[in-house]
């Protein structure tokens, strides 16, 4: 187990910068999760981490020690790849096996370490398989246990399950947590699916265009985005964002399409014709609440019957500004034809600085 640091990490590929000035620390046993959009950086910060790259700038340390200029194979790491990389004309043991023979290690000590792993896994029955005869489920349990058995301080997943299928990925996600839980190895873990880091993650970085946009755990990020960046990348559906402007004696917000919104704590007096982007989760919004603040009328577009919630995708009176999305834990009868009047509070709205995306706090209003 380890600590690892990044301080002030850059990776620039030419004139392009990858990574721009990253600082994060992995605390020891922690397992966190780097999520984006495709292009955002976050394969190159953990390839970075690996040694896989060489760092344009900024320091890298685990347990202490500088790895700058440290070799991969001598970082005490172990990687899982999306691709499972098995030997095909190697048994499942053989192919655990295989880096703890290049080290020279005792039979008896690879025997142990490789029945261990698999004992964790439960794939001792397939231990004398070879990778054609495994499903993709399996395949990715070999490669987890080709880097569990050399027992090193990192753990550094890239994407591993986004070659199986829907229902395998929770199953393989729910076997890596639980994996994580009983080893407690320091795990840093790249993913393009925010349900899996929500699902995964003690803590979050999304990145974002080369940089850390926001660091915390799943529910600081959920709760309270920097940014609407990580607000509309962060839950499913996302949250809705909408244009607006904060009305004159700044106390609402004007939404496009002229719907205004009352708030219970005034904004300050300099923040009146500001624009803003307004934001709220689908869930936030309901048909009835005795504690809602206002009320917020939509006309029906699309309605989704997931069985045990509804997910309805509405307009505002202006219907070429802005859809919003409510999701409902029932099944109301709502005609696509409808309009909908839906409730929430105040305290479950975001503010948005329009130009900048960063978040204005409600609560600092005097």
């Amino acid at each position: 187990m380890a600590e690892v640091r990044l301080d002030r990490v850059r990776k620039s590929f030419g004139s392009f910068e990858a990574v721009k000035g990253v600082d994060v620390t992995i605390g020891d046993s922690e397992f966190l999760v780097v999520v984006g959009p495709s292009g955002c950086g976050k394969s190159t910060l953990l390839r970075l981490i690996a040694g896989l790259e060489e760092l344009s700038g900024g320091d890298i340390t685990i347990s202490g020690r500088l790895v700058n200029d440290v070799e991969p194979k001598d970082r005490d790491i172990a990687m899982v790849f999306q691709n499972y990389a098995l030997y095909p004309h190697m048994t499942v043991f053989d192919n655990m096996a295989y880096g703890l023979k290049i080290r020279r290690l005792p039979k008896a000590e690879i025997r142990e370490r490789v029945g261990r792993a698999a004992a964790i896994l439960q794939i001792e029955s397939l231990l004398e398989r070879q990778p054609r005869q495994l499903s993709g489920g399996q395949r990715q349990r070999v490669a987890m246990g080709r880097a569990i058995v050399r027992n090193p301080s990192v753990f550094l997943f890239d994407e591993p399950l986004s070659n199986l299928d829907a229902k395998l990925r929770v199953e393989m996600r729910v076997e890596i947590r639980k994996l994580h839980n009983t080893l407690k190895t320091t795990s840093v873990y790249v993913t393009h699916d925010q349900v899996e880091a929500m699902t995964l993650a003690d803590r979050i970085v999304i990145m974002n265009g080369g940089i850390a946009e926001q660091i915390g755990t799943p529910l600081d990020l959920y709760e309270r985005p920097s940014s609407a960046f990580v607000a509309g990348f962060i839950g499913s559906p996302p949250m809705n964002l909408v244009e607006g402007e904060i009305g004159q004696g700044a106390k609402s917000v004007v939404l496009a399409g002229g719907t205004e919104l009352s708030l219970n704590s005034p904004l300050p007096q300099g923040w009146g014709g500001r624009s803003v982007t307004v934001g709220i989760r689908p869930e936030r919004l309901r048909l009835d609440d005795s504690k809602a603040d206002l009320a917020i009328s939509l006309g029906v577009e699309l309605i989704e019957r997931h069985g045990a919630d509804t997910v309805i995708h509405g307009v505002l009176p202006n219907r070429e500004r802005g859809e919003v999305i409510v999701r409902l834990n029932e099944t109301p009868t709502i005609a696509q034809t409808d309009r909908l009047n839906v409730k929430a509070r105040t305290a479950d709205i975001h503010l948005f600085d329009a130009e900048t995306g960063k978040r204005l706090e409600l609560e600092k209003a005097a």
